[in-house]
């Protein structure tokens, strides 16, 4: 941006996140680079996740945009690693389930507010309880799953992202 240029005003919502606390955390900064990679990953060379003059003078956008899809790959990163117990987030993952393992089943996700290249985004998770604040899980076909609400909360607080995913338990010996 040349100087005496001024960002537009962002204008972007305020969604507040659930009441209740995660159980993981962790921060994700989009960057430049790894918009400009995503984009020829998935050859979409729009200028908006590209060319931050473009994104903010002619489309009026508080600066280069994260693809939707990309929030998709980071919720589904950021549970994988809480699975496999890897130290992603606050408690360190489910590791302490010796013998068990867990594969994420379905996702569905939306995004709510635009991200933006250079602003630190926190994507949360949070396995669902039941009524009397235990994990809810079920059993289908002999493998337990639980249900469990993803979000990414933006700099302000408010989500960005919201997303739930069903994961099932995978017997070991399936490994």
């Amino acid at each position: 941006m040349g100087e005496g240029e001024k960002k537009p005003q962002d204008t972007r919502r305020y969604i507040p996140p659930p009441s209740s606390p995660p159980d993981f955390t962790h921060t994700f900064l989009p960057t430049p680079h790894l918009l400009a990679r995503f984009s020829a990953l998935t050859f979409n060379i729009h200028r908006i996740h590209i060319d931050e003059g473009y994104a903010v003078h002619e489309e009026g956008l508080p600066g280069m945009l994260c693809h939707g899809p990309l929030s998709m790959v980071v919720l589904l990163e950021v549970l994988g690693g809480w699975l496999k117990g890897g130290g992603v987030g606050v408690g360190g993952g489910m590791g302490g389930e010796v013998g068990r393992r867990w594969r994420i089943k379905s996702l569905t996700y939306r995004n709510l507010v635009m991200m933006v290249a250079g602003e630190g985004y926190r994507v949360c998770g949070r396995v669902r309880r039941g009524g009397g604040g235990g994990e809810e899980e079920t059993v289908e076909g002999g493998r337990r799953t639980r249900t469990y609400d993803l979000w990414v909360l933006t700099p302000r607080g408010g989500m960005s992202v919201k997303g739930v995913a069903e994961v099932e338990e995978v017997p070991v010996e399936e490994e």
